[in-house]
């Protein structure tokens, strides 16, 4: 279980992308951009600080809620580990409470 919300997702991004991009040779762009995001103050950068290194927000962003539909970034990970065939679902704060009121868990 992984709660993704901005601040951990910036925590994870030098890492995740060095795992991603590991066979690249050092002086590739891939290699450039590991370097910038290991630089990067994870207490106090934000998503448009990792989005504007990398060039894209699909590294650091509001998570899409497998329940309702709804973006946040208040949402947990459940199941395995995200991959492109993993059994994983992402549910927001919101679906997380109603869930517990539906076995009877007061919040």
């Amino acid at each position: 279980m992984k709660h993704l919300n901005e601040r951990e997702q910036i925590r994870n991004a030098a890492t995740k992308w060095r795992w991603q991009y590991a066979g690249y040779p050092k002086n590739s762009e891939f290699s450039k951009i590991s370097q910038k995001l290991e630089k990067l103050d994870v207490n106090s950068a934000t998503a448009e600080d990792v989005k504007n290194i990398i060039g894209n927000d699909s590294w650091c962003s509001p998570m899409g809620c497998n329940e309702c539909g709804k973006s946040s970034w208040e949402c947990v990970e459940l199941g395995e580990p995200a991959d492109y065939e993993s059994r994983t679902a992402h549910i927001c704060r919101d679906c997380l409470v109603a869930a517990l009121a539906l076995i009877g868990v007061n919040t």
